[in-house]
């Protein structure tokens, strides 16, 4: 069976929208109705300072608290991490994912990717590998009590690569 997960992206509130029909997945009112969802902590807290990253977060959610029955998948913001050098909190992201309720929660992962490159470097993938291991290191007992699944994410390019972050990060722990 193949799941589809929307994404909404951070200019969703911000779009002209001229229908009668909301421009939405969740509601009675949709474009059509569906019952997932995905959305990603480093996308809309991104250019934000920590603090305020956790309390827009925690808006964004309740923004959403009305949709009974979605399946929500809370995607960590790895990508953000990469790309805009951002530095989320491990912890925070734990405690915004279960606050949601979400069905889904991804770790807080640092993809070993350059942007526009085939090849990742040995040292750069070590280093990825290993603050993707200090997340969970840090974050994995505020899962404890947590309701959703809770998912690791696998690296690599090369079968090496798999296999190293497989052993490094997915399998010492219960994902």
């Amino acid at each position: 069976m193949l799941i589809y997960v929307p994404v909404i992206a951070p200019n969703y509130l911000d779009l002209e929208w001229k229908s009668d029909k909301e421009m939405t997945w969740w509601t009675e009112k949709s474009i059509f109705k569906y019952d997932y969802l995905m959305l990603s902590y480093g996308i809309f807290t991104s250019d934000r300072k920590h603090s305020d990253r956790v309390n827009i977060a925690k808006a964004i959610d309740k923004f959403f608290e009305f949709r009974k029955g979605i399946k929500l998948f809370y995607d960590s913001g790895g990508w953000q991490v990469l790309t805009r050098n951002m530095d989320i909190n491990p912890i925070s992201l734990a405690e915004v994912q279960k606050s949601s309720h979400s069905y889904v929660a991804f770790i807080l992962d640092v993809p070993p990717i350059r942007q526009y490159q085939k090849k990742v470097d040995e040292y750069h993938f070590n280093r990825c590998l290993e603050k993707t291991k200090d997340n969970i290191e840090k974050a994995y007992r505020y899962y404890d009590d947590f309701d959703g699944k809770l998912y690791g994410v696998l690296h690599g390019l090369t079968e090496k690569q798999f296999e190293q972050w497989y052993n490094g990060a997915i399998e010492p722990y219960e994902f």
